[in-house]
């Protein structure tokens, strides 16, 4: 398991340099979930550009802020640093440093990795806030015995732990493994008993079916994380993520035992949302899905099937629906681009043949006034959908019964959302359109998508139907959309 875990603050004090091995300065290093990587060096690195005119005259032309890696031994452990940006700095009256403050955008503690590494990375571990509940199998089993009236618990009963096997499953980017970890963060023992609690998690390790890069492995991380934000439409962060390959940068002697090891290196970085493992996780109501209605070994390759061809779209969903986003006209946009991203990934025809566009747009500007023909030409950039026509495709291609559960008024939904987005695009606000109305047109055109989605990972009809009845913000949804987007809603 990771020994640094992103929702921790953490403080190592050592030495930190440069990789070829100057400015050997001693620091702190401080991690937090919401600050990120800040590295304080008692003495500064050399920031100032200078050149030699003549023997021993120097000009400074200019300062360097920025370094890519820096290394660092401290408490014990190696630390590569990247991304490293100059906060502060205080130079001393003799021209010489005092303190240096600098961010970074990554730690890699375990080893010594150099900027110039080619793909290394093999293996990485993740933990996600409510991957747990997601998974939804769990190996800790509880019993409460109720009393002789039936109506309360007694306060016996008994707790019961079976160790659940791993589950592999064979994805588009690799091998992923589903497994379980246990935990006793609390324990006493007393004279009469031993009292404990027991902590389950799950983490998933992804074995990439080529080593990849430090950035690919961020990124598998993100269609993970956004998953499970999806599923329980909730802004879920990492709680911790760990990388392996093989040893770089570390001189063994022949037959060294630990030669052949893998370097094993936890990742910290801050994150949009900083990361809160010791909250409430989302009930299981409030899922949109979870492994008891799709399979983790069917979720998980659909998803990452998917991922790769709706990234773009998917991303704009989450932020609609998961309440990253507080402007409700952010939310107009994020939900009318996720509708264009995902129609256009679907590839389909042009809703013109070439030719007869070409002869269109040509008789068009023909026509135009010569003066303003440069601009009508670029009106008509090239034979692609409008937005009705993607709304529209999306509303045909949704199960009748599904539309009707929505209560989805599929010309009056277009023509607000149309509007919505016009206003929201081309003014910068949304005017004094009603908010409620704005509000209501950004999650139902997420729902619409997010309906879409639901199929292509293999939901069910019936189970989408159901969701209608058991979900409140399924619920509350349809609700809006009926009173504020049907014929029958005023305005």
């Amino acid at each position: 398991m990771p020994r640094v875990k992103l929702a921790e603050t953490r403080r190592w004090t050592g030495e930190w340099w440069l990789p070829d091995g100057s400015g050997r300065e001693p620091g702190t290093l401080t991690y937090s979930p919401t600050e990120g990587l800040v590295l304080d060096l008692v003495t500064g690195w050399e920031y100032r550009r200078s050149v030699e005119l003549v023997p021993g005259m120097f000009v400074h032309q200019g300062y360097k802020r920025d370094w890519p890696v820096a290394f660092g031994l401290a408490g014990g452990e190696r630390f590569t640093l990247r991304g490293l940006q100059m906060l502060d700095v205080n130079p001393r009256p003799d021209d010489t440093f005092s303190e240096m403050k600098l961010r970074a955008d990554v730690a890699l503690v375990g080893e010594h990795v150099r900027e110039d590494t080619p793909d290394h990375v093999t293996r990485v571990r993740f933990e996600v806030e409510n991957l747990s509940p997601l998974i939804a199998v769990s190996g800790i089993t509880s019993n409460w015995n109720l009393s002789p009236d039936g109506r309360a618990p007694d306060g016996s009963g008994s707790v019961v732990m079976e160790v659940v096997p791993p589950l592999e499953m064979q994805t588009k980017v690799g091998r992923l493994r589903l497994e379980r970890w246990y935990e006793l963060p609390r324990a006493k023992a007393t004279k009469g008993s031993f009292k404990g609690t027991l902590a389950e998690s799950v983490f998933a390790d992804i074995y990439p079916a080529d080593a990849v890069t430090l950035d690919g492995a961020f990124e598998l991380g993100t269609a993970l994380r956004q998953l499970v934000s999806l599923a329980s439409m909730e802004d879920c962060a990492l709680i911790a993520m760990q990388v392996e390959g093989p040893q770089v940068d570390r001189n063994l002697p022949d037959g060294h035992p630990h030669a052949a090891s893998p370097a094993v290196l936890d990742v910290l970085f801050r994150q949009q949302s900083a990361p809160k493992p010791g909250d409430d996780a989302v009930g299981s109501h409030e899922f949109v899905f979870t492994a008891s209605q799709l399979a983790p070994e069917a979720l998980l390759p659909a998803w990452f099937e998917l991922y790769e061809k709706q990234s773009t779209a998917l991303g704009l969903l989450i932020d609609v629906l998961s309440g990253s986003m507080q402007s409700t006209s952010a939310r107009v946009l994020a939900a009318v681009s996720s509708v264009e991203a995902y129609h256009a990934a679907l590839s389909l025809d042009p809703p013109m043949e070439e030719a007869r566009f070409n002869e269109l747009r040509a008789f068009i500007v023909a026509a135009a006034p010569e003066e303003h023909r440069e601009w009508v030409d670029r009106r008509f950039p090239r034979n692609d959908f409008s937005l009705s026509m993607r709304l529209q495709y999306l509303a045909d291609t949704l199960d009748p019964a599904v539309q009707a559960a929505l209560h989805l008024d599929v010309a009056k939904w277009k023509r607000e959302a149309g509007k919505a987005r016009n206003r929201v695009a081309h003014t910068g606000s949304a005017g004094r359109t009603d908010t409620t109305i704005l509000s209501a047109v950004a999650d139902v055109t997420a729902v619409v998508v997010l309906l879409h989605v639901l199929v292509l990972l293999g939901m069910s009809d019936a189970a989408i139907l159901e969701l209608f009845d058991t979900n409140p913000r399924f619920r509350r949804i349809a609700v809006a959309s009926r009173r504020l987007l049907s014929s029958t809603a005023s305005g």
